[in-house]
């Protein structure tokens, strides 16, 4: 199973959830450290139903269409259990789109490169925020101490990634820069990207 899976039957060892509710939850929470979108979350819910590690019911709902809830099966919880007892190589990956264009900002304008991390700026200052609330919220109930951790967590990864950003940006190329990739010896240019 992948690492998706475990997130949904994590969320799932919350509350039982539809899956929109499943969505939802996983954007405001799970999704600082492992994202999951809305067509992921029901593709799981089906594939976990079809293992036996979650079992599906209809809930009847006034006004509105009928949902399916989700719940761990002893499956499921037994599967999720071992997943988080587990002893595994950690690793730490940060997708970030933002960075990969950093990566290539030899291909654009300086200026442009500097509007792109101007708005990533804002994006981090904003979680930041959204999470730095949730924090102080989780810290007061002691049912909540590991997604306290989990949020705290984010806080100091999105101050991290600030004072990242002001060490960076006062150093970065005022001037477009030319890399051609078909020149006759492009071991400088590689050299960037290998391991030596």
């Amino acid at each position: 199973m992948s690492t998706t899976s475990y997130a949904v039957l994590g969320l799932l060892s919350f509350a039982r959830m539809s899956g929109y509710d499943l969505a939802a939850t996983a954007q405001r929470s799970v999704a600082q450290v492992w994202p999951i979108s809305k067509t992921q979350a029901y593709a799981e819910l089906r594939r976990l139903a079809g293992a036996g590690l979650v079992a599906g019911r209809g809930a009847r709902f006034s006004g509105g269409p009928a949902k399916t809830v989700y719940e761990l099966t002893a499956e499921g919880e037994a599967a999720l259990d071992a997943w988080v007892a587990a002893d595994e190589a950690a690793g730490f990956r940060l997708r970030a789109p933002a960075i990969l264009r950093l990566l290539l900002g030899h291909r654009g304008s300086p200026a442009r490169t500097r509007e792109q991390l101007a708005t990533f700026r804002a994006g981090v200052e904003t979680r930041r925020g959204e999470l730095a609330g949730l924090t102080g919220a989780l810290e007061a109930n002691p049912d909540a101490r590991y997604a306290w951790a989990a949020a705290l967590f984010g806080v100091r990864m999105c101050e991290a990634i600030l004072g990242w950003l002001d060490e960076v940006e006062p150093r970065l190329p005022r001037r477009r820069m030319q890399l051609d990739p078909r020149r006759a010896a492009p071991a400088k240019a590689t050299a960037l990207l290998l391991r030596r």
